[in-house]
């Protein structure tokens, strides 16, 4: 009888063994179709510059990256143990004790946005010591290009005016240019050149493929080859779009001159779980000085800044913003109203 429940055992775990190899093998065919369908969402990537054009080529081989929003080291390579066919969740219905273990791994990808509902904590209006915006020393020396305009999430759209103005990749994305935040990007690229004499790059490579949350890796790469390319670079300008209560949040601008105008928020990060950590101290004083600027010019303008413990590759420069022009419940045409008082205000600021 013993030999019989041990033959059995064997059995059942040598069946276990195999389901959870087919499963698992199912998981990644999942992974991989499901990474393909975003993939073919986006186009090529392509890149306007009042210098010269540089191609950049995205490494995606890295093992860590930092994932949407959270920016957190994550592995690209992760493996099947927090998937739906975890063999640990799978082993953990026969063996309970198994829940009470953790499994090893280097990160875990985090795809919370930034864009959640905030919490109190999270919503900054002033932090000891940095209370008030010093005088900015930015340096702006040589010929240039001095600033870099670019976008990790290069296809983020807005509100419809009507249904079919553009065509959607997926929700609240598009690669039409005249909805997405690269046709924002290139209107401030023209307010501080022709207006305010900057010598400005604007990259309009498409950072989101093959995976959205890790376009923040992508985003790097393309800041560290210009910063290799142009020694004079300085400001670099991560132009995003916030998101909304869409159906309530329509009306959130503010007016000027009878004018819709989109408001303007900052986010800062700290670097928290980073070796590497950014200068963030010197980053909130430069957003703070901007957001000072345009609530000088109609109250609200501009939204508290965000601290956040993400890096959002800010740790390049003493001086980067990571700026949200409006959300996706504004229209194109409220952030576009925006751009000529946002680059007033920096202007301002850097002068």
């Amino acid at each position: 009888m013993s030999r019989r429940k041990l033959r059995n055992g064997i059995l059942y775990i040598v069946a276990i063994v195999l389901v959870i190899i087919i499963l698992s093998q199912i998981s990644n065919i999942i992974d991989k179709i499901r990474n393909k369908k975003e993939a073919d969402f986006y186009g090529d990537s392509s890149i306007e510059t009042t210098a010269d054009i540089i191609t950049t080529e995205l490494d995606d081989t890295n093992e860590y990256a930092e994932t949407e929003h959270e920016e957190e080291k994550t592995n690209l390579k992760k493996g099947i143990y927090n998937t739906l066919f975890s063999p640990k969740k799978i082993l953990s219905y026969q063996l309970p004790f198994l829940t009470a273990l953790d499994v090893e791994t280097k990160g875990e990808e985090i795809d919370r946005s930034i864009f959640d509902k905030k919490k109190d904590d999270e919503i900054v209006t002033s932090i000891k010591g940095l209370e008030n915006a010093e005088m900015i020393d930015i340096e702006l020396a040589g010929d240039g290009p001095h600033i870099l305009i670019y976008h990790t999430h290069t296809t983020e759209s807005f509100r419809m005016n009507f249904d079919g103005e553009y065509t959607e990749t997926t929700s609240w994305r598009t690669k039409d240019e005249n909805y997405n935040v690269v046709g924002l990007g290139k209107l401030l690229m023209q307010e501080l050149s022709n207006k305010y004499g900057y010598n400005v790059i604007h990259d309009k490579t498409n950072h989101e493929p093959p995976k959205l949350s890790t376009s923040y890796s992508r985003s790097l790469v393309t800041m560290e080859n210009y910063e290799d390319e142009y020694k004079d670079l300085r400001v670099y300008i991560d132009v995003h779009r916030d998101a909304a209560d869409v159906e309530n949040d329509v009306d959130d601008v503010v007016y000027i001159d009878g004018v819709r105008c989109a408001k303007v928020m900052f986010v800062v990060g700290t670097g928290k779980d980073f070796s590497k950590k950014p200068e963030w101290e010197k980053n909130y004083r430069l957003a703070l000085a901007i957001t000072n600027e345009l609530n000088q010019i109609t109250p609200n303008f501009a939204k508290p800044i965000r601290l956040k413990d993400g890096r959002y590759n800010q740790h390049l420069s003493d001086a980067c913003l990571l700026v949200e022009i409006g959300h996706n419940a504004n229209t194109y045409t409220d952030a576009k109203n925006t751009i000529p008082y946002l680059a007033k205000a920096i202007d301002n600021v850097l002068n």
